[in-house]
């Protein structure tokens, strides 16, 4: 699997190649295969075994402004006047153009 990937649920192969369906942050080293463990420990804003539980308690989750969560999923969010950049899920753009008068 490629790095930041690892097997997913169900069967090893699908059409003939590795399922690299899971996603895991490792800081740099790839996870394992069969179970999306890092062995260097997660990059900012991730936890868990695999690194792929969101974290909005260290480093604010790595968001720009804030890091919401509810039972099931963190995420980041904006505030007034700000949206999510389309480049990074974690960074904020202003969501208002400048005219000039």
């Amino acid at each position: 699997c490629p790095i930041g990937k690892y097997k997913g649920a169900g069967e090893l192969w699908i059409d003939g190649k590795p399922n690299c369906e899971s996603d895991c942050h490792c800081n740099e080293l790839p996870c394992l295969y069969f179970n999306g463990t890092c062995t260097d420990g997660c990059t900012i804003g991730w936890r868990g075994d695999a690194c792929n539980k969101r974290d909005g308690n260290h480093d604010n989750g790595g968001c720009d402004h804030e890091c919401e969560e509810d039972k099931y999923d963190e995420w980041c969010s904006c505030r007034e006047g700000f949206k999510i950049s389309t480049d990074d899920w974690r960074k904020c753009v202003g969501a208002y153009v400048m005219r000039d008068h």
